[in-house]
């Protein structure tokens, strides 16, 4: 596929009319999520970044976004004056929009979802490792501590290691040795 990245303004962007079903699925699954985390705009451009929408422009310069449907839940709680990250796809190059938009939503979702029983030492190891209540603010007010942090979650804080056990990875040892 031969994508371009771009910055395009919020007020640009529209949903494709052929995903509008995708979308809908794809809300039910995000909007409880995303709300309960309280999440800062610095944290809605932080996952923007690492999660682009997929879409075609038109001649107007409107954006008709139909991939990374995810990551539209999240444009709409930012400012429409703003400008987010977009990879652009030549207009008739994916054949079915459904198709794709959906392809994309499994996908991200199995790249994202984390086995459950391992999640609460995952989030308890990264939230230690944000060492201040500065950094942890920067991404949702209910970061700060750790039982809003685990109610934002989902989780049970009493659940998080006292401790947290470092695992040392095969791909974490061939970093450290270029180190």
């Amino acid at each position: 596929m031969d994508f371009k990245c771009r910055s395009v303004k919020i007020s640009d962007i529209r949903l494709d009319s052929s995903v509008y079903s995708v979308n809908r699925c794809v809300a039910n699954i995000i909007e409880p999520c995303f709300d309960k985390l309280e999440l800062t705009p610095f944290a809605i451009e932080l996952l923007l970044a690492s999660s682009p929408l997929i879409g075609w422009e038109s001649k107007s310069k409107t954006v008709h976004v139909f991939g990374n449907l995810r990551s539209l839940y999240l444009v709409s709680q930012l400012d429409n004056t703003q400008k987010v990250p977009v990879l652009l796809v030549p207009e008739k190059s994916i054949s079915d929009p459904t198709i794709f938009s959906i392809q994309s939503t499994l996908l991200s979702l199995l790249n994202h979802s984390v086995d459950r029983r391992v999640l609460t030492d995952l989030i308890s190891l990264f939230w230690q490792e944000l060492d201040t209540s500065d950094n942890r603010g920067q991404l949702s007010p209910r970061f700060v501590s750790k039982s809003g942090l685990a109610e934002a979650a989902g989780i049970n804080r009493r659940d998080f290691p006292r401790q947290t056990q470092y695992y040392h990875s095969k791909f974490m040892a061939y970093r450290e040795a270029d180190e």
